[in-house]
């Protein structure tokens, strides 16, 4: 299987928020200095031809070739700077992309907007994406409560068609920009993947302009977190996927090509996402309400189908998937797989209360 990668790379200057946080002295490379141009403008050029250059024709392909791997690589997309905004990011941007598209036109842009998923960062993006639709994607970081996460499932319905896309490049409901500290005991509940769950479902719906997702950060080596909610916590000896990662692997590996509309009014608290592909239809429901519901589905499925059902429930929002340093996993919550049949075309199915269900119906 042939797979694209992104690279991201130092646009002349820091993350604006360690600068302030740290207090760091010298935080950018002016624009028009020699440093900037001959190290910063030519790091992407080169990282460019040594993914997909050719080997006989640059020095850099040439030495991926003796490193191994003489076949470029699918690189389509080059992350210019990270959590940066404001006007002087937005100038080192517009250089970069000068000079990497004089050469490389095909190559996406994936633009920083900032640390926060607020107006304040993400408008000014959005001013400048609409001038170079073509070929930029704009990266939004998103750290929040869950509830946050909740109340922004419909974030994206009303996002501008046909001009840039959004790559939501980092985000986890771990509630550090709604004022809550973080702490080994209270990350990665499982009520922080019922948030994100809520908000993946507005992330498919809304597949025509979120290009990409990706849950940040990813591995975390227990017993020395330097930031405390993570995907995947690991030791010397084993790995511990939190409750988070379960989240993810539902929806990453049910999930189609097309994205079918849902009819009909919802239960308050249940979320609904479906997509089908040429064999099977995938669902993914979320209940946060105060009740269990007993839900029936009806589509265009052949009677008696065979239905997959994978969930992940808890009574407790407090559920952890724990590691130490030293030990094994302590795992509360992990998918429950379940097999039945359609009632001729309809599924029949029981949405408990704090569940994520995924479904595949097989045609």
């Amino acid at each position: 299987m042939h797979r694209s990668i992104q690279g991201t790379l130092f646009a002349g200057l820091n993350c604006q928020i360690r600068k302030l946080t740290y207090k760091y002295k010298y935080d950018l490379i002016p624009e028009d200095s020699e440093e900037f141009h001959s190290c910063v403008v030519q790091n992407y050029l080169d990282l460019i031809e040594f993914a997909t250059g050719e080997p006989k024709e640059g020095k850099w392909a040439a030495l991926r070739a003796e490193m191994g791997h003489p076949e470029p690589f699918r690189l389509h997309m080059i992350g210019v700077g990270n959590e940066n905004f404001l006007p002087h990011y937005r100038k080192r941007l517009e250089i970069i992309s000068t000079k990497i598209h004089g050469k490389y036109p095909d190559i996406r842009l994936v633009m920083s907007a900032g640390v926060a998923p607020a107006k304040i960062f993400i408008n000014p993006a959005w001013k400048y994406a609409k001038k170079h639709k073509e070929n930029i994607i704009i990266d939004e970081h998103a750290y929040h409560s869950p509830k946050w996460f909740i109340k922004s499932e419909k974030r994206f319905d009303k996002y501008p068609r046909g001009t840039a896309k959004v790559y939501v490049g980092e985000f986890s409901a771990n509630g550090s920009l709604a004022g809550k500290k973080m702490t080994v005991q209270k990350s990665n509940w499982f009520e922080s993947a019922l948030g994100e769950a809520v908000f993946m479902t507005g992330i498919e719906r809304n597949g025509d302009v979120v290009e990409m997702a990706s849950y940040a950060p990813l591995l975390n080596l227990a017993g020395s977190e330097q930031w405390y909610t993570n995907l995947i916590d690991f030791n010397p000896g084993t790995v511990c996927p939190t409750i988070n990662y379960w989240n993810q692997y539902l929806f990453f590996n049910y999930c189609g090509t097309k994205y079918i509309p849902v009819k009909g009014k919802l239960p308050e608290g249940m979320y609904v996402s479906v997509t089908a592909d040429g064999e099977n239809t995938f669902m993914k429901l979320v209940n946060v309400g105060n009740q269990d519901y007993d839900v029936e589905v009806e589509g265009d499925f052949a009677a008696g189908s065979e239905a997959e059902k994978n969930e992940l429930y808890s009574e407790r929002l407090q559920a952890q998937n724990k590691l130490s340093f030293t030990g094994t996993p302590e795992n509360e919550v992990l998918p429950k797989k379940s097999f039945s049949r359609l009632d001729g075309c309809c599924l029949h199915l029981k949405l408990k209360k704090n569940s994520i269900v995924a479904v595949k119906i097989m045609k």
